[in-house]
């Protein structure tokens, strides 16, 4: 293939992009608070989807299928402990969240940690340094007295992402300027961490935080995570699918009512917010939370077999 059919791809791209992105923002000038709003939609539909997938990753590697039951009754009673744990602290739950997806949404890029840190936390960590005062404003909406030290300590977790970006730009450089050649899939991994952190930012710089949050949670990585564990699910043997559609819809099912629990717990108990976006916003950081904590581990844990 010749340059100029892939250079005209490039700027076919970028001009979509760039269109989206004008889309985007006009729909939040009109709706200002539509972030919020398509951050929940987002989060009730293909991000329970995309965790519901945790029981086929249950179901296809521990057997016999009791086992992997039994793994799903601790799985869940985990969701349930850290829901309730988070349901008593916002800024607990808040901190939890941020911590665990700088960890979690550099799953795909395993060569270093450096490398994966770098891209996971750019989603989480760029909105404080870009958009403080709009977070700020949220974070007040939610809890007023606590919200000046808990900006602080996100300005702090987001000067040390940019610490390990750069450390990540220096060991790229170090090793260009040392002719020391990437292999193939290092040099992909590295050329897309960059292209990745650059998107986020871009969306940081145009969007509000809530809603580049959405779109790149929801557009990006809850459909990449879909599309590897499908993938996955179709290069093993001895994995029949009708199970594993009967373990999704179940886990479904579950973590729908679960969310639904959680939401009349925190009403009953009393939201310290008053404005119902903030009470939604609220809900919707200790739910992540909650399920991302056993989430994460999963999916960690199952690396081999979704690579294999």
């Amino acid at each position: 293939m010749s340059v100029r059919p892939q250079l005209n791809q490039g700027w076919v791209f970028a001009g979509l992009l760039c269109m989206l992105l004008g889309v985007f923002w006009a729909v939040e000038k009109q709706w200002p608070l539509g972030g919020i709003w398509l951050l929940g939609m987002v989060i009730v539909t293909v991000g329970m989807g995309h965790g519901a997938l945790d029981a086929l990753l249950l179901v296809g590697q521990f057997r016999p299928l009791s086992r992997a039951m039994l793994m799903g009754v601790a799985y869940l009673a985990v969701t349930v402990g850290a829901g309730w744990l988070f349901s008593l602290s916002f800024p607990v739950a808040l901190i939890a969240l941020l911590l665990m997806s700088a960890w979690h949404f550099g799953e795909g890029y395993p060569s270093t940690v450096i490398c994966r840190v770098a891209v996971g936390g750019a989603s989480v960590m760029a909105p404080a340094l870009l958009q403080r005062e709009a977070l700020s404003e949220l974070l007040q909406s939610v809890t007023r007295h606590e919200a000046a030290w808990l900006m602080d300590l996100w300005v702090a977790l987001a000067w040390s992402w940019v610490m390990v970006v750069i450390a990540l730009l220096l060991l790229t450089v170090s090793a260009w300027s040392g002719k020391k050649a990437f292999g193939p899939y290092r040099a992909r991994a590295t050329s897309m961490a960059y292209a990745e952190i650059f998107l986020v930012v871009t969306l940081n710089i145009v969007l509000t935080p809530i809603f580049q949050f959405a779109l790149f949670f929801g557009a990006y990585h809850c459909v990449a995570h879909i599309a590897r564990v499908q993938q996955a699910a179709r290069h093993h043997e001895g994995l029949p699918m009708r199970r594993a559609a009967w373990a999704w819809g179940i886990s479904m099912a579950i973590v729908l009512t679960l969310m639904a629990m959680l939401w009349l717990w925190l009403r009953s108990s009393g939201f310290r917010a008053l404005e119902v976006n903030a009470q939604v916003l609220h809900w919707l950081v200790v739910v992540l939370a909650a399920v991302t904590v056993p989430h994460l581990f999963l999916v960690s844990y199952s690396q081999r077999w979704l690579d294999r």
